[in-house]
């Protein structure tokens, strides 16, 4: 072999060297490519299990906050109703000789509360179909449970039935000064008639009678 043959050779084999490390260097790059792509991936992976948990959990709280809400509000809901007086049905009353009556009669209605209320009461009916409302002085504070009677009307000789057609008594939960053991409605309806936002409770009760 001469000279020429050799360097050849050498440079032949200088390139097959070279190219199997190119070639290994581009098996690694492409290792190395193919792991950090797994490897985004599985963040990617990871971001949208933790963005699915983070919503679900979301979800939850929202749930059971709508859920601790509506039980507040069937709560207050119920204890409204059950602090508030059972209605009567129609008033109870009692036509009897009184001072206050035409000719000696008057009509007398009874109510019992099953606990204190500020109240505000007045008689109701219609004359020439428009309607009319009279104050029946109902004290500030009415205590309970004990009958409060209340004139209602004057009874002429001759009359028959009562021209009042129901009693309308608005009422609130007592104030500090009223009662020893103060209660009170959180239902948020107006608290005192001070207030001048309307009752917090409203009953409406027919006066039956005739003689």
């Amino acid at each position: 072999m001469d000279v020429s043959d050799w360097v050849t050779s050498i440079i032949a084999t200088l390139a097959l060297l070279l190219a199997g490390f190119t070639y290994l260097n581009q098996r690694r790059s492409t290792k190395t490519n193919e792991r950090t792509a797994e490897a985004g991936e599985r963040s990617a992976t990871a971001s949208e299990h933790a963005r699915t948990a983070a919503e679900r959990a979301a979800a939850a709280a929202e749930s059971s906050a709508r859920d601790a809400s509506t039980t507040a509000k069937l709560d207050t809901g119920r204890w409204h109703r059950e602090m508030g007086p059972e209605h009567p049905g129609v008033l109870d009353v009692e036509l009897r000789k009184s001072t206050l009556g035409d000719n000696g009669w008057g009509l007398f209605g009874k109510i019992t509360f099953p606990r204190g209320y500020r109240v505000d009461a007045h008689a109701a009916w219609r004359s020439d179909n428009r309607p009319v409302i009279r104050p029946l002085g109902f004290p500030v504070y009415l205590p309970g449970p004990q009958p409060f009677e209340f004139f209602v009307e004057r009874f002429s000789q001759d009359q028959t039935r009562p021209v009042v057609e129901e009693v309308v008594i608005h009422m609130w939960p007592p104030l500090d000064g009223d009662q020893p053991d103060l209660w009170s409605c959180p239902c948020g309806e107006p608290a005192s008639r001070e207030a001048d936002l309307g009752p917090h409770w409203e009953m409406r009760i027919p006066v039956k009678f005739e003689r």
